[in-house]
């Protein structure tokens, strides 16, 4: 029952009908029996961090930002702890004291939580390993990388922008075009694929045959977008994994954010693979 004591949380992004975290979060409210409902709010804007803001004024006691506006999510807040400051984008908002936004990136956790999962992190140190995309994830997705003393490149369509998210990011990696990735010379450990918009709109063609017996291809996408990469990168050889696996652990951070309580992502991820 929604009334007018119903709390109001969202995830916010363009596209956004896709998106499983509605489902997610109104389930852990509904076990909880908390007041409050999670909705998709589809945003286009050219003034995405102001908007933001207006959401906080009109009643929104919690958000998760998703893609093209993570960038913009980190400016629209009055605060941010040190882990959004240091990626400069924010995927979680949560209430300030007054009217406005505190920053939180639980991306980072997230992907390392989902890469754990499926490879021993210790073994990446010093590994080769291809970043592909320069946006919010991606700048999270590096971090994350960066901490595990990986040998990274990242790839992108725009190499200048490649070049300065590393950068901005105080980053040691080599920078290549999209069209490295087909060069027989790229032996990657593991493959990131922090791409928005699909693997043919993204612009890419083709990937490097896995030549270690562990290799692994990770979309941070999930559902059709993840589909056309994650069959290319079976047929080159590659274990996969979409991004289903740190989305439900963002939002369990996320969620501890907003009420306090982390919820089991576990539970919540063998309930969302279950066939229906």
């Amino acid at each position: 029952m929604i009334s007018g004591k119903t709390q109001l949380l969202g995830v916010v992004g363009d596209p956004i009908a896709h998106s499983l975290s509605p489902r997610i979060h109104n389930h852990w409210l509904s076990e909880r029996r908390i007041d409050a409902v999670y909705l998709p709010v589809a945003l286009k804007s050219d003034q995405p961090a102001a908007d933001l803001r207006v959401l906080r004024r009109s009643g929104f006691i919690g958000l998760n930002v998703t893609l093209p506006y993570k960038t913009e999510a980190f400016s629209a807040a009055s605060a941010a702890d040190s882990l959004a400051r240091e990626i400069g984008a924010a995927n979680t908002l949560v209430p300030d004291a007054g009217a406005g936004w505190q920053a939180y990136n639980t991306d980072f956790t997230g992907f390392l939580a989902a890469l754990k999962a499926r490879t021993d992190l210790d073994s990446l140190g010093g590994a080769p390993v291809i970043l592909i995309g320069a946006g919010g994830s991606a700048r999270a997705a590096a971090l994350a990388l960066a901490s595990l003393g990986v040998r990274l490149t990242i790839a992108n369509r725009s190499p200048e922008k490649a070049k300065a998210m590393a950068d901005a990011l105080s980053l040691s990696a080599q920078i290549a075009p999209l069209s490295a990735l087909e060069s027989p010379g790229h032996r990657p450990k593991l493959i990131v694929n922090a791409t928005s918009a699909g693997w043919t709109s993204a612009g890419l063609a083709s990937l490097p045959a896995a030549t270690h017996k562990d290799g692994l291809y990770f979309d941070l996408s999930y559902g059709e977008a993840a589909a056309q990469g994650l069959g290319l990168a079976r047929a080159h050889g590659w274990a996969v994994e979409d991004g289903l696996a740190m989305l439900v652990h963002q939002a369990a951070d996320a969620f501890a954010l907003w009420f306090g309580e982390r919820p089991d992502a576990l539970t919540t991820l063998q309930r969302l693979r279950a066939p229906s």
